[in-house]
């Protein structure tokens, strides 16, 4: 399948396969990072009521998560918007989920606040940085700095195995067709914030513009999702 074709489709008309692939290369992305010795985590945000229609708030459960990754930032790395540490900068992918139906009993809360609405993450941090704790330990010490009158609750699990099932879990929603790539989170958004690691042919350049294009996401992410040869046959 031509790239340029597929990305260029609405959201709504996306099927199951290609989303099956774009969750896959985040979770080839996620991988990566967890050879080459960061620390990976499972993010896990609770919100309050947000007023709105889902697009809505939506648009503040990204703006509540960018709070909170502006503010990690800080305390990873010394001066995060420095191009010398540019390499140097927590990467996640964030994805909207709403409850499933479970054995286990689940909080009421979680199902009926928000109609349930919340975002899974995937994030990976340099192992050596600023904290001297892990993400974990850092978010379950410091919650009150994090949560706001939005953001009810932030759980951070440590990742010791298999990134890419967990990514897998993370955009489950996504991958079931009940939200859409729009509704997907990246960060750091800027691409100025990224440093490209190696050099690319025209055409891999040309490929790379697409999907920044269409899913408007970072330098550094839609290499990825070009890596993932699955989803571009």
């Amino acid at each position: 399948m031509n790239i340029k074709h597929l990305f260029t489709h609405r959201p709504s008309v996306f099927n199951s396969c290609h989303r099956e692939d774009i969750v896959d290369a985040f979770g080839t992305w996620i991988k990566q990072y967890f050879k080459d010795d960061w620390d990976a985590y499972l993010f896990t945000f609770m919100f309050n009521q947000l007023p709105g229609s889902q697009e809505t708030r939506r648009d503040q459960m990204h703006e509540e998560i960018t709070g909170v990754y502006r503010k990690l930032v800080t305390r990873v790395i010394r001066k995060p918007k420095s191009v010398e540490n540019a390499n140097l900068l927590p990467r996640g992918v964030f994805f909207l989920d709403k409850p499933a139906y479970k054995r286990q009993k689940q909080r009421v809360r979680d199902v009926l606040v928000n109609d349930g609405l919340h975002m899974h993450g995937v994030v990976v941090s340099p192992r050596k940085s600023r904290l001297k704790v892990g993400l974990d330990e850092h978010f379950r010490d410091h919650r009150s700095l994090y949560e706001t009158a939005k953001l009810y609750r932030i759980d951070v699990q440590p990742i010791d195995h298999s990134p890419v099932h967990t990514t897998d879990y993370a955009g489950k929603a996504l991958k079931t067709r009940q939200f859409a790539e729009d509704d997907v989170l990246i960060l750091p958004r800027s691409i100025k914030e990224l440093t490209q690691k190696s050099l690319l042919t025209d055409s891999d350049a040309r490929k790379i513009r697409d999907i920044q294009s269409r899913f408007n996401v970072s330098n550094e992410v839609a290499r990825a999702l070009l890596a993932n040869k699955r989803a571009f046959k």
